[in-house]
C-alpha cells in the first residue's frame, strides 16, 4: 500500500508541477496494427543550419523513413537503397572503407508537405542476408519547377556529388546502413539519417 500511495503522489506532483508524461507505444504494439503510433518523438524541427533532420526505422522486412525539413512545400527528397557487396564486413561498411553499388535495388520519393514534414517512406528490403545504405538526397535538378531556385539557393553550402540512379549529379546526401540481419543494424533499430563524413 505504501507503494501505491507513494507513485500516486509522485505522479500528482509531476503533474501539478507541470511536467510532460508521455507513453509512446513499442515497435511490436505499433506493427500489431498502427505504425504510425510507434513514430519516434525525438525527430525536431531542423533550424536553417540544418535543412533535414530525417529517421530510418527497420523492421524487417519493413524500412521506414520518416523525417522533418525546412525546405519548401513540394520539395522531392529522391532515396535510394544501394547494396553492399556481400564481401564487405560490416566493419569497413561502418567505417566508409567501401562504398555501395552506386545503382539502386529500390529506389522512391518523398514529397514535403506544408509543414515542412517529410511524407512517410516505407521500403520493402529485399534481401535480409545482404547490407545497405539507404540514401535520402535532396537534388536540385530533380525539384519542380515552383521550388526548385529555393532549393538551389538552400543547398549551394554544402552541395557535393551524389550518384541518382548510378548517374553522378550534385546535391546533399543523408544516408544509414543496414547490416546483415544477424549483425548489428540488421533489424529492429532506429538510426538518424546523417550526411557523409568529411
Amino acid at each position: 500500500m505504501k507503494y501505491v500511495t507513494l507513485i500516486v503522489a509522485t505522479t500528482a506532483v509531476m503533474l501539478l508541477s507541470g511536467c510532460r508524461v508521455s507513453f509512446t507505444p513499442t515497435v511490436q504494439e505499433a506493427s500489431a496494427g498502427n505504425e504510425m503510433a510507434a513514430a519516434p518523438e525525438d525527430t525536431q524541427v531542423p533550424d536553417r543550419s540544418e535543412l533535414i533532420a530525417a529517421t530510418m526505422q527497420v523492421d524487417n522486412p519493413k524500412v521506414i523513413l520518416r523525417g522533418q525539413t525546412s525546405l519548401p512545400p513540394g520539395t522531392v527528397l529522391n532515396v535510394e537503397m544501394k547494396p553492399y557487396a556481400k564481401e564487405d564486413a560490416f566493419e569497413q561498411i561502418e567505417a566508409g572503407q567501401v562504398e555501395p553499388d552506386p545503382k539502386p535495388v529500390l529506389t522512391s520519393e518523398a514529397v514535403i508537405g506544408d509543414n515542412g514534414e517529410m511524407e512517410l517512406t516505407v521500403l520493402r528490403r529485399p534481401d535480409n542476408e545482404s547490407s545497405y545504405r539507404v540514401d535520402l538526397m535532396l537534388i536540385p535538378e530533380n525539384q519542380p519547377e515552383a521550388v526548385q531556385s529555393d532549393v538551389e539557393e538552400a543547398v549551394t553550402e554544402g552541395s557535393a556529388p551524389v550518384f541518382f540512379n548510378g548517374e553522378e549529379s550534385r546535391g546533399l546526401r543523408f544516408s544509414a546502413i543496414i547490416s546483415e540481419e544477424e549483425e548489428w543494424y540488421g533489424n529492429h533499430f532506429t538510426s538518424d539519417m546523417k550526411p557523409p563524413a568529411n
